[in-house]
């Protein structure tokens, strides 16, 4: 069985999408799926200890462009612990919002800078998860259920 880890993001922000217009929305480099993905959601739910907070993919790494957060928002543990709660409770492990991976079909060049990314929630699994493959796509073939 197929586990992930890294970035992930919900299904709704891919579906009816081809891999081409995953990349910008992904925040990955053009040609990045340029021999498609294969996409993998997830079994379970990660616990509170398993993922951090990424904010959304216009932040590449979960990082605004210049590097620097805003002070204004706190960083304390109950934040955190407040906000992966409210993370949890907009998955589901099944519909629009279950957790998902892309993945391309073959390794791309290694990326030494990620480009920002139209925004779309994404948050960071730090333990490798079960998933199930769901679709694996050529480069212009939409994702559909």
């Amino acid at each position: 069985m197929p586990t992930v880890s890294g970035w992930i993001t919900q299904d709704k922000f891919l579906l009816r999408r081809t891999p081409t217009e995953m990349e910008p929305l992904l925040g990955v480099p053009p040609g990045y799926f340029s021999q498609g993905v294969t996409l993998l959601v997830l079994l379970r739910l990660p616990e509170h200890d398993e993922f951090e907070l990424g904010g959304y993919t216009h932040w590449p790494g979960g990082r605004p462009v210049d590097g620097k957060l805003d002070p204004s928002v706190p960083r304390t543990p109950e934040f955190v612990t407040r906000h992966k709660g409210f993370a949890r409770e907009s998955w589901s492990l099944t519909g629009p919002e279950r957790l998902i991976k892309a993945v391309p079909n073959r390794p791309p060049h290694p990326v030494l800078s990620w480009p920002v990314g139209r925004g779309v929630k994404q948050w960071k699994l730090l333990a490798p998860i079960p998933a199930l493959e769901v679709a694996r796509l050529a480069r212009d073939e939409p994702y559909r259920l």
